[in-house]
């Protein structure tokens, strides 16, 4: 265990008393302006998706090449159409740029890489383009059946049939 001497006791008494809760409060207002302004700066969303991507890299064991510079972020999503920007607060919102591999298996190699949605990417998560297929049909089937609001039997029955469900009720 560490002994302090005297000195230091005195010294770290002084400077917890300098701490008082206006000062905190103060300190606090200060770091969270200067972080704000970092987030919204694109060349440090950059750095960090960067950063952010080695460490993957690393952990999966899967080829890394790209340079900061490699990184572009488009003001618009190119999958959704919709604004990219950083969320307020912590974690990444719907809007956030996300750093997205085209071919995961690939890694993050240069002309493998785009910047899109939080949301693309995370509906792109790890399905195959298949999945995403059959996930879309499904959908469309399920939104049509859904609009149909004419309570005939028979529309319910082919509706649950054609997105692969049955209609009769489940007993358990």
């Amino acid at each position: 265990m560490a002994t302090y001497s005297p000195q230091d006791k005195t010294r770290a008494k002084r400077w917890r008393a300098t701490w008082t809760d206006e000062y905190r409060l103060e300190h606090n207002k200060r770091n969270a302006q200067r972080y704000h302004k970092m987030k919204s700066d694109p060349s440090y969303q950059r750095k960090k998706m960067w950063e952010g991507a080695k460490s993957r890299a690393k952990r999966e064991s899967i080829p890394f090449d790209i340079t900061i510079d490699d990184i572009i972020i488009p003001s618009v999503c190119p999958v959704l159409g919709i604004p990219i920007f950083m969320a307020e607060g912590k974690g990444p919102g719907p809007n956030s740029p996300s750093l997205d591999k085209l071919h995961p298996e690939l890694g993050y190699v240069k002309g493998n890489i785009h910047v899109i949605s939080w949301r693309a990417n995370t509906l792109k998560k790890d399905g195959t383009i298949s999945e995403l297929r059959s996930l879309v049909e499904w959908m469309e089937k399920s939104s049509s059946c859904s609009k149909s609001h004419e309570p005939e039997i028979s529309k319910t029955e082919d509706c649950a049939s054609s997105i692969g469900q049955s209609s009769q009720p489940v007993e358990g």
